[in-house]
Parts: structure tokens; C-alpha cells; sequence
């Protein structure tokens, strides 16, 4: 499949197939946002209460050029964003995201990518493209300045059947009903690429096999 591109289509919580809502899929070769109109559900998040986050996001998306049909699964999956001005907009991100072949069957369904976080790995991996300096005026005012260069990845492994490497993403998130909270966060992911898709079944075994805490 083309792992990356475009894809609109219906998106549901695990479970709740007969309430899908529309939203985009950006994808890109090592990560994907999934952008609503409507939210879905709420499930409070005991570390930021103002985002929710979900276990399962599951989906059935058209990639816009190339007009073809694609199941997603995206695990873990917490809020980073929820803006309104004339219309509501949300925005989520997984820290384990499924990429879908082209057969929507559940049981039949190959992935191209496994892409884990965890708080370990955030520990762990040192490099930070995060910037932040002071600066001071004559008038006694004073800022901050937020300035973010993306780490290069990592690469760990490679042979003929897969690729693991460590790749860096950043986000932001605005409380737009207070107004006065920003947050800047980078995550450390260990993405495994593979050369030919593979089973469901033998994602999870990887998985498991690195265990990330």
C-alpha cells in the first residue's frame, strides 16, 4: 500500500461501530494525526484533564488520490488539540498506530509500520530539538522564545526484512477556553518498518517483544 497521504473517511471507538464521525487522516511515512469536526465520546485523562484519550480508534479511509479504501487501528490515542472558531475542530495522536492494507477484512488486515512510546523510552532517549531562551528588554519587560529543530532519527536495525530506527515528533496544545496554557511536548518513538506488510497477529508479537513500559 502507499503508506502515506491523505485519507477522509469514518472513524469510531472500538465498540461503536454504528456512531462513526468524519475526519481526516494525515499520514506521512512515520506518523499520523486524525483531524474531527465532531468529537468522539470523552473519556477523562487523569494527566491533563482539559483532553480526553482512548484505548481504540478504528477507521475506514479513501486516500484522496489514489481513491482506494484502507482499514486503520490507532491504539492509545489521547487529544492534543481542540480549537473553535466558526467550526470545532479536534485533533488526536497514537503512540501505536496500525497502518492498513488495502483489505478492510479484520482478518485479513497487513501492516506496513509499528511505531511505540512509552514513558521509558522517553527517559531514556536523550536528543531534544527543543530550544527555549529568555530574553531580557531595557524596559524591564521580558520572553520567552520556543524554538524546535527536529532531531535526525536514529537508526537502530536494518536488513532486508525491516527497519527500526528512533524518530522525534513535537506537538503543541492550546487551552483555548482559559487562554493562558500552552504546552510544547516532544516524544521519542521506536518505529519498525517493515519490507512487506505483515499480519496483525505478528504486530502484536512485536509488540510484546519489546515491551516498552
Amino acid at each position: 500500500m502507499k503508506a502515506q497521504g491523505t485519507f477522509y473517511g469514518l472513524w469510531w471507538l472500538k465498540g461503536h461501530q454504528e456512531n462513526p464521525i468524519n475526519g481526516t487522516l494525515y499520514l506521512t511515512a512515520e506518523s499520523g494525526v486524525l483531524h474531527t469536526l465532531d468529537p468522539f465520546e470523552q473519556t477523562p485523562n487523569p494527566f491533563h484533564p482539559h483532553f480526553p484519550q482512548y484505548k481504540e480508534i478504528i477507521g475506514i479511509a479513501s486516500n484522496i488520490e489514489e481513491g482506494k479504501d484502507y482499514s486503520f487501528k490507532l491504539f492509545n490515542v489521547s487529544q492534543t488539540r481542540r480549537e473553535s472558531q466558526v467550526l470545532y475542530k479536534n485533533r488526536y495522536q497514537s503512540n501505536l498506530t496500525l497502518i492498513g492494507s488495502v483489505n478492510t477484512g479484520d482478518s485479513n488486515t497487513e501492516f506496513n509500520y509499528l511505531m511505540l512510546s512509552s514513558k521509558s523510552l522517553n527517559e531514556w532517549v536523550k536528543p531534544t530539538g527543543i530550544q527555549i531562551k529568555e530574553i531580557s528588554e531595557e524596559n524591564d519587560q521580558f520572553g520567552i522564545q520556543h524554538h524546535y529543530t527536529q532531531p535526525e532519527r536514529i537508526l537502530l536495525f536494518r536488513d532486508d526484512y525491516m527497519e527500526i530506527y528512533f524518530f522525534f515528533r513535537i506537538r503543541s496544545t492550546t487551552n483555548t477556553n482559559e487562554g493562558r496554557e500552552v504546552t510544547l511536548t516532544e516524544t521519542p518513538f521506536l518505529n519498525i518498518k517493515f519490507s512487506n506488510p505483515i499480519s496483525i497477529e505478528d504486530i502484536l508479537n512485536y509488540k510484546e517483544t519489546f515491551d516498552l513500559t
